[in-house]
């Protein structure tokens, strides 16, 4: 998102560095104690934020972004990033089941989803343009689960399927 215009010319860095040191130190004392979870910045949480300060404001954006990562994906968030794993695990035995071919294509290319879909999954599909589409997606993960994204990464490799399979 960062190298989106539409989206630079909406959302300051310095409103990302706040929201996300907001995060931080919001939850350093208190989610440890109450969950058994703790946050440290990894990989990915500014592309997690983004898509809420480019359509909200800041202080909104701030709850929404926590809530999302206390509530929906924390294990997304851990120093080993632990839920994004599971997540890749799970969309290789997703493709494996609707579309073995694929699957075995790719796999036969050393292709694995941890190459091809990390950043997908770790993002919830944030970092594929175009935003506009991001952002319908991201409404769409809100509204029926994040859970969906592995379907949904499915969908764009199916979309894409006839040029994977004519390169792999």
């Amino acid at each position: 998102m960062a190298t989106d215009r539409k989206f630079t010319d909406v959302v300051e860095e310095d409103s990302l560095i706040r929201v996300l040191c907001a995060f931080a130190w919001s939850t350093q004392a208190t989610t440890a104690q109450d969950t058994g979870v703790s946050f440290t910045y990894v990989q990915g949480m500014n592309v997690l934020a983004a898509p809420f300060l480019y359509t909200m404001s800041e202080m909104e954006a701030f709850y929404s972004y926590s809530n999302l990562i206390k509530h929906c994906c924390p294990l997304y968030v851990q120093p080993t990033l632990q839920g994004v794993h599971c997540g890749i695990k799970l969309l290789e035995e997703c493709l494996c089941k609707i579309d073995g071919e694929l699957y075995d294509s790719l796999k036969s290319k050393n292709l694995t989803a941890k190459v091809y879909a990390f950043p997908s999954v770790l993002t919830l599909c944030a970092c594929t343009p175009p935003l506009e589409q991001a952002m319908q997606l991201w409404d769409f993960l809100l509204a029926w689960g994040i859970h969906l994204n592995i379907i949904c990464i499915i969908a764009q490799l199916h979309m894409i399927r006839d040029e994977l399979m004519s390169h792999a």
